[in-house]
């Protein structure tokens, strides 16, 4: 039997992780928490959240240098835009800088 995982719980944990790999100074580990965080904000319903967690997400994978971090961080801040509620000329601004 399945059971519905607490977006707070799942957000609790990824928050916790976030403060240790801060001390450490570990990017690609951060990159994965805020992803962690956005989809929590996903699972509660929180398309703004989601959106700039997953933004503070790719900010670090950038930062890690990791390049297949950098293309799943792009995916999903991408995605978040373009399903969620983003203007499109904030979407196309996104992919101007995102690409170049």
């Amino acid at each position: 039997m399945r059971t519905r995982l607490d977006p707070e719980v799942l957000r609790g944990v990824a928050r916790r992780a976030i403060a240790v790999f801060e001390q450490h100074g570990r990017e690609a580990d951060l990159a994965d928490a805020w992803h962690l965080v956005g989809m929590a904000e996903l699972m509660a319903g929180h398309g703004s959240a989601q959106l700039q967690a997953l933004r503070r997400g790719r900010e670090h994978a950038i930062a890690s240098g990791d390049m297949r971090r950098q293309i799943d961080a792009w995916n999903e801040v991408g995605g978040a835009m373009l399903f969620g509620r983003t203007p499109v000329g904030e979407v196309l601004a996104f992919l101007d800088v995102a690409i170049l």
